[in-house]
């Protein structure tokens, strides 16, 4: 029972590092040059002959501008006005509308399928069509800001491999993820419609709809053909997820574990959850408490919404590599090490600012600096001889006005790339929480 208690007490630890680290209101600057590997997997960059990590991403919701067609409605509309017109008439209806509210607001999103078959089934849809209603539709999605500066900064720190799991056809998803992302057609998992002898069919019942990949199920068979590692080493490797969808990803974010879980869109019907949320479709600028409340209704353990990541989605690659710093820092520190750095990096900012206070003790603070640094390079850019000179700078000089503004330059750097050093409320819950986690691993 001990050994029990002493994995749930470092999953809380894991958990309590994590949610400091992603959490926006704690800001500071995750890009360090430096690449860690940690058993052949590579932190916060790419090496030769290291691991290739992979990357969960739903499509609709995520790729497409906000208020232009998704790949789904894409590729009805197209399927609609330039192959099959007879559709066209209930694209534009009411009813139509009502069965994309169903599918934003039901977790058995087989019913309204079933509906949207029945009707393309009656205009006689066929294969030939279809395809090329999915290749056009791909071709055609307005990709949201940013899209393929994301792709190649995600591979910079090791991200080769992105699997696409979307609601969206198997066939447009397969056109997406080559003519657009630039990835074998085989990392793309979508719906496929029941075609036979070239025409669309509608299957006996709802439950014999084939909808593509589970989420779970197609992340499973992702994973595991193409991260070559053994078994033991796969609950270290970054798997982050993308989707913009509670209701249909709730499984595949609950399932994730400490894997970061990113919603970038919560307009798909999950208003409900929370009342903000009814009247905007997305929130920017939110205050933290709102933020929080929003949080703690989506699934997932390391979960952020990122709203700002519809205006541009390189946003999302701060904060993979703010989670791969936490993964890190609960890898390579074990929680009462982690509260040393946090004590250390109080003491240091009150040595600083007594120090430009009475106008010595400069020599003493860089000292203590150096001691706090160096076991944390990982933390800092590698040109850190910035920082190293201004220490040595600090460490001769007699120029007390100088000394002061070297002094408030050091503590700026500290602050904006070690998130230990932030001064707020939140910051201080993370030192209470540390320490009583701390008294417990001790027994006290």
């Amino acid at each position: 029972m001990e050994s029990v208690n002493a994995d749930e007490r470092i999953q809380k630890y894991q958990q309590l590092v994590m949610d400091f680290y992603m959490h926006p209101s704690i800001k500071f600057n995750p890009n360090t040059g430096y690449t860690y590997r940690f058993a052949g997997i590579p932190f916060m960059g790419n090496v030769p002959r290291a691991i290739p990590k992979v990357y969960i991403s739903d499509v609709d919701g995520v790729y497409e501008k906000p208020d232009t067609p998704s790949l789904w409605m894409g590729w009805l509309s197209i399927l609609g006005k330039e192959f099959v017109p007879k559709i066209r008439t209930f694209l534009e209806s009411e009813r139509f509308k009502k069965i994309r509210e169903k599918f934003y607001k039901s977790t058995n999103i087989k019913e309204p399928a079933m509906e949207v078959i029945k009707e393309l089934s009656k205009s006689h849809v066929n294969y030939q069509d279809h395809l090329e209603a999915s290749k056009v539709a791909a071709r055609k999605l307005n990709l949201v800001t940013g899209t393929l500066e994301f792709r190649e900064e995600i591979r910079e720190i090791g991200y080769r491999m992105i699997g696409f799991i979307t609601g969206a056809p198997q066939e447009a998803v397969q056109e997406f993820c080559y003519s657009r992302m630039g990835f074998p057609i085989t990392y793309a998992y979508g719906t496929k419609y029941p075609f036979k002898d070239g025409k669309l069919i509608v299957p006996q019942n709802h439950e014999d709809i084939n909808l593509g990949w589970q989420k779970v199920e197609a992340r499973d068979k992702f994973v595991r053909e193409r991260l070559c590692v053994p078994e033991f080493l796969q609950c270290l490797m970054p798997v982050p997820i993308m989707s913009d969808d509670p209701h249909a990803d709730e499984a595949i974010a609950t399932q994730a574990g400490f894997n970061p879980v990113f919603w970038t869109d919560l307009s798909k019907g999950w208003g409900w959850r929370h009342p903000r949320l009814e009247s905007k479709k997305r929130l920017r600028g939110m205050s933290e408490d709102i933020y929080d409340q929003i949080l703690d209704t989506l699934p997932g353990k390391v979960k952020v919404y990122l709203p700002e990541a519809r205006d541009d989605v390189t946003i999302l690659t701060n904060y993979l590599k703010r989670y791969e710093l936490a993964r890190l820092r609960t890898i390579l520190t074990k929680p009462r090490e982690e509260l040393d750095i946090v004590r250390k990096a109080d003491f240091i900012r009150e040595l600083g600012k007594k120090a430009m206070e009475v106008g010595n003790g400069f020599p003493i603070f860089a000292d203590h600096v150096r001691g706090f640094i160096d076991p944390l390079k990982y933390l800092f850019p590698r040109d850190a001889s910035e920082i190293d000179s201004m220490l040595n700078i600090l460490e001769r000089s007699q120029d007390i006005e100088s000394d002061k503004n070297l002094t408030r330059d050091i503590l700026s750097i500290l602050e904006n790339h070690t998130p230990e050093f932030q001064v707020s409320q939140r910051a201080q819950r993370f030192r209470e929480k540390l320490e009583e986690l701390t008294r417990e691993l001790n027994g006290e």
